[in-house]
């Protein structure tokens, strides 16, 4: 019998759990979101769902921002998502919503602009806590995580007591932007409302790609676009995709010699690419030319994702240990030729004189400069066929030297398993 009304009761606390105040997120969220799910803060994405909810239930709202690939992030909040206080704290007076800047890079750029001007200052993460109706009351990136349950507490607690005081004080910090593109809950939650008009404001039309310096991949917002695209053949966004598409495939940031790409180009028109090859970048763009080949038939497209997929398996992987770095020091391609940045020192340990020698002939190096960076760029006079050719070994010699230096991750790393998984899906679609 006491089986029997224990069961019924935990029968009755089960179906009476508010589905709100569970973890939302899932697997599926991109590595930053999902690596979150199991937390006991009961994070969701920002979505105007989110936003109604709070509306409805009249609570704050909370707002952590981060990225994949800040570490200093992905260390704070799962410090905050491990604390059992902050996760009643929130649970009760709150809805959480944790962002991915990589994600929404416009939306991370107006959190940004809010806490400068709450702030004076910014940094990552971003925590702000915003009214039911998403006007924002504070901000802040400097608070440690210990010390988030009394900020919680505070606003939450004045907010009860003085909230025509904090309303206005929030109309005050209102940012147009914001109130144009997110901060109203009440706007359509559509492709069109928000990327047509918003990703269109933002765009190159010279160059292609978002913003003028620096050029960044931006992938999540074109694969918007290009789903986009696949319902609206006749879109006035058709030519700027492909534009964008071309200007990665035909810029430096791509490397021809050893393949993957950079992570963003210095410049803005895709010629002056940073020296880092992230694998979360790499994942992004590959599945975006396989999802660009499938709707556009372009073979190029197709062969661009095959060949960034081989890399990532060649380059990344720690074959014997099963594992990947976070990120490499890759080649550069810069027009017209090749580059790599390295050190006349460090060349001296693997290569002969005449090897040197020979590099110098083809690259603008300075071999009286032995202690700092160069930029081994090909020289005007010579095209970058005959210098692959004529150095070649000597290139192979240090690329692998650059490969058996590869930062390796720890083995538990679990945004590591994350982005392992994100690969792995992407050769499924590829397969």
């Amino acid at each position: 019998m006491w089986k029997n009304l224990l069961w019924i009761l935990c029968v009755g606390l089960v179906s009476c759990t508010d589905p709100w105040e569970k973890n939302q997120l899932s697997s599926d969220m991109g590595p930053f979101l999902s690596a979150m799910k199991d937390s006991k803060i009961a994070w969701q994405a920002w979505s105007r769902k989110a936003f109604l909810e709070a509306k409805e239930r009249q609570k704050l709202i909370f707002v952590a921002l981060g990225s994949a690939s800040c570490s200093n992030c992905r260390e704070r909040i799962s410090e905050l998502s491990r604390s059992r206080r902050t996760a009643r704290l929130l649970k009760r007076y709150y809805i959480s919503i944790l962002m991915d800047s990589n994600q929404s890079p416009e939306l991370s750029e107006i959190l940004s602009e809010l806490t400068v001007s709450i702030a004076d200052s910014v940094g990552w993460p971003l925590y702000l806590i915003l009214t039911p109706d998403g006007k924002p009351l504070w901000a802040s990136h400097t608070l440690k995580e210990k010390l988030v349950p009394e900020r919680l507490y505070f606003v939450s607690k004045r907010w009860r007591k003085d909230r025509v005081l904090l309303k206005a004080q929030a109309e005050r910090w209102s940012h147009p932007l914001w109130e144009r593109s997110y901060g109203s809950v009440q706007r359509p939650d559509t492709f069109d409302e928000i990327y047509l008009r918003e990703v269109r404001a933002k765009l190159d039309f010279q160059f292609g790609g978002i913003d003028k310096v620096p050029k960044f991949y931006y992938t999540p917002i074109f694969r918007g676009v290009l789903e986009h695209l696949k319902s609206h053949s006749k879109s006035s966004l058709n030519h700027e995709f492909i534009k964008y598409l071309e200007g990665i495939l035909h810029g430096t940031v791509y490397d021809p010699i050893s393949f993957g790409f950079f992570d963003f180009s210095r410049d803005g028109q895709w010629t002056s690419p940073q020296f880092v090859k992230s694998f979360l970048i790499q994942i992004q763009l590959a599945e975006l030319f396989l999802e660009s080949f499938a709707w556009s038939k372009e073979e190029k497209y197709k062969k661009m994702a095959k060949e960034t997929l081989d890399f990532i398996y060649d380059d990344f992987s720690i074959h014997k240990a099963s594992i990947f770095p976070t990120a490499i020091e890759g080649l550069c391609y810069e027009l017209p030729g090749d580059c790599y940045t390295v050190k006349v020192k460090h060349l001296q340990e693997f290569l002969s004189a005449e090897e040197l020698e020979l590099l110098r002939n083809y690259f603008s190096l300075d071999l009286f400069n032995e202690e700092g960076p160069q930029l081994l760029k090909l020289r005007r006079q010579f095209d970058i066929d005959q210098a692959k050719t004529q150095s070649g070994e000597v290139l192979e010699k240090i690329r692998q030297s650059r490969k058996r230096e590869a930062p390796q991750p720890l083995k538990d790393d679990q945004e590591q398993l994350s982005l392992i998984g994100y690969w792995i899906s992407v050769m499924v679609k590829a397969s």
